[in-house]
């Protein structure tokens, strides 16, 4: 019997990041959900788009910091963690500039960036 609850369980759980994977295609802009050292956890469609037309949606180990933001991840995170609500990073593309809005998920200690045109 405990086999087939947790069976079940996994099969919600499964279910619910298909819907939250869902919910995150459905914005209108890149998302990208990170932890705070900026290995990328989710991102929807639009990110993954962006990535790939930067050469870097297939590059192991990416980082948000090091290869998107060319920003320093403790100058960030200090920023949030003194109460900022969002910090927002100039961004260079072939397509024009963009920002990266930068929130601080602190239950979890996520990233939540999305990106939008200037």
């Amino acid at each position: 019997m405990a086999k087939s609850v947790a069976l079940e369980k996994s099969a919600s759980g499964s279910t619910a990041l298909q819907m939250v994977s869902s919910l995150l295609d459905t914005l209108d802009r890149p998302l990208v959900v990170a932890d705070r050292n900026g290995q990328l956890l989710f991102t929807n469609l639009h990110a993954q788009d962006y990535l790939e037309a930067r050469g870097l949606s297939g590059k192991p180990e990416l980082n948000l910091f090091r290869d998107l933001f060319q920003a320093d991840c403790d100058g960030v995170l200090g920023q949030l963690e003194r109460g900022e609500q969002e910090v927002n990073l100039p961004l260079e593309s072939p397509e024009g500039k963009s920002r990266a809005c930068i929130r601080w998920l602190p239950e979890p200690d996520w990233l939540a960036v999305y990106i939008e045109p200037t």
